[in-house]
């Protein structure tokens, strides 16, 4: 202990020892990084202990590095190197009395603590015990930040290393991914991404988030994301996929929470069906700019024997973009409603400005007035505008597919060039059909799928939209029960053919012939 290792001192003295070396504690603890802290504890050594205080240090990657303080009461030219600060420039500049010792602990050295007072403030024993008890916790606090930064190295390298180096091509499909750590180097987490063709010409896709930072989150991150891989060659659905992680996890000894989005996308029918544990849902956004937040839903892995994950089926409509990201995208400013619209904002905006590297360049507009505090991945998957004859697209029967099925519909009239007119046909009358198929095509808690087609003759547009569920009873109200009298209002046919199985909508919408 301090008190029985010093000579003997005044309890004066001993009690301003005791707060000078607690101070300079916390000074030393207020941070991790040196280059703040060193200097502060400079000053504080240089105003309460001695009239002048250099630290020198190297950082991890060798860099010589100083801090210098000088009391207000003395008045020096400050050594401008660190050779300077020698005995005799020190002495010449008024200020004789020199103490200086090593900063080393576990027989490494790391640097010098070099302090110097006035004729009137000479050094004794128990000075210089205080001074190598400084310097000695400098040196475990540098010791300590070079282990957290070879952690940090070592994790991000491994991290790095597990994440894909190119995508898969895929035809008609876009797909992009960025890796952006933390702003702190001893932040490293267990963010991934993933995509990897399948034996049948579908794509899978994975982005997750391992609870924790460091080497042990990198490590659990590899072999979730190596899990997931193998579990879909034997699993049929995304849910299933996750499930089976979820088992595996829980065979851990040491479990930790992961949150995951997984899916296959089939590019052939452009159609993209996921599962979700815990993980922040993905986002779509169609070519004429409307974004919406697709369902999530499920429990982390590793949080209960199961998770319930669901399946979700949409179709990505010519020219749009979905976007799987992991919460450091949207927590970076602690706001999460903020962060959430300032990345809704960022997608709409860089799909629209076409960028090369989507995944990247919403990174960068979302972080570019602040930087983000944890990890972040971000995997785009982005279908290109093409002018087809044909629409046909699959949903999961939900609300949310209607603003979707419209959006495709708006582009769809405008790659035929088709009047105003017969667009707001197109779109009030299929909307209509799509809100009787999403409200009583399927109960709340088994939301089926819902099939629209489109297909065009030389003088009219054929609409149909099928479900597989049997349509529920209802009853008319006041504010509903409009739907089909609004069909027949805008479309030149309606036909509604339901059997036990299935309900089919067919709507003709006629194009004028131009005068």
């Amino acid at each position: 202990m301090l008190r029985d290792s010093m000579v003997s001192v005044s309890d004066d003295r001993l009690r301003r020892t005791l707060d000078l070396l607690a101070e300079a504690d916390r000074t030393i603890a207020s941070s991790l990084e040196p280059t703040q802290t060193m200097p502060a504890l400079a000053r504080l050594l240089a105003s309460e202990f001695a009239d002048y205080c250099l630290i020198q240090w190297r950082s991890t990657d060798g860099t010589a590095l100083r801090a210098v303080a000088v009391s207000p009461a003395v008045r020096i030219a400050v050594p401008g190197s660190i050779a300077e600060a020698s005995r005799e420039r020190l002495a010449a500049e008024g200020l004789p009395n020199y103490l200086g010792c090593p900063i080393a602990a576990d027989g490494e050295t790391h640097g010098t603590l070099v302090m110097a007072a006035r004729e009137e403030r000479p050094f004794d024993v128990a000075d210089a015990q205080i001074a190598e008890h400084v310097a000695f916790r400098v040196a475990l606090t540098l010791l300590m930040l070079a282990s957290i930064r070879r952690e940090h190295r070592v994790a991000d390298r491994l991290q790095r290393a597990l994440l894909p180096e190119s995508f898969p091509t895929v035809e008609g499909l876009e797909l992009d991914g960025a890796y952006r750590p933390a702003g702190a180097e001893s932040e490293v987490g267990g963010d991934w991404y993933d995509a990897f063709p399948l034996f049948d010409g579908r794509v899978a896709v994975s982005i997750g988030d391992v609870a924790g930072h460091g080497l042990e989150a990198a490590v659990i991150m590899g072999e979730v994301r190596q899990a997931l891989r193998a579990a879909v060659i034997s699993a049929p659905e995304p849910s299933d996929v996750l499930e089976a992680v979820n088992g595996m996890l829980n065979l851990r000894e040491n479990i930790s929470m992961v949150t995951a989005v997984f899916g296959i996308y089939d590019p052939r029918t452009h159609v993209l069906r996921y599962a979700v544990a815990g993980h922040p849902a993905p986002i779509v956004v169609t070519a004429d700019g409307i974004a919406d937040v697709l369902p999530g839903g499920g429990l982390p892995l590793g949080a209960a024997n199961a998770i319930h994950a669901r399946d979700w089926t949409f179709a990505l409509s010519s020219g749009s973009q979905v976007v799987l990201y992991t919460d450091g995208l949207v927590e970076h400013s602690r706001d999460v409603i903020t962060g959430e619209q300032q990345l809704l904002d960022a997608i709409r905006g860089e799909l629209r400005r076409g960028a090369s590297h989507p995944a990247t360049a919403i990174q960068e507009r979302v972080f570019e007035t602040m930087g983000n505090t944890d990890d972040a991945a971000t995997l785009t998957l982005t279908r290109p505008l093409e002018h087809s004859h044909d629409v046909r697209l699959t949903y999961s029967a939900i609300p949310v597919a209607a603003g979707l099925i419209r959006s495709a519909l708006r582009q769809y009239a405008r790659d035929h060039s088709l009047s105003d007119e017969v667009e707001f046909k197109l779109t009030v009358a299929v909307g209509e059909a799509v809100a009787n198929a999403v409200e009583h095509a399927y109960t709340e808690r088994d939301a089926g799928l819902l099939r629209v087609s489109v297909s065009r003759t030389s003088s009219a547009l054929v609409v149909e939209v099928e479900d597989d569920g049997r349509w529920r009873p209802f009853s008319r109200r006041d504010e509903r029960g409009r739907g089909i009298p609004l069909m027949h209002a805008m479309c030149d046919g309606v036909q509604i053919k339901s059997t036990h199985a299935s309900t089919t909508i067919t709507l003709t919408v006629a194009i004028p012939t131009p005068r």
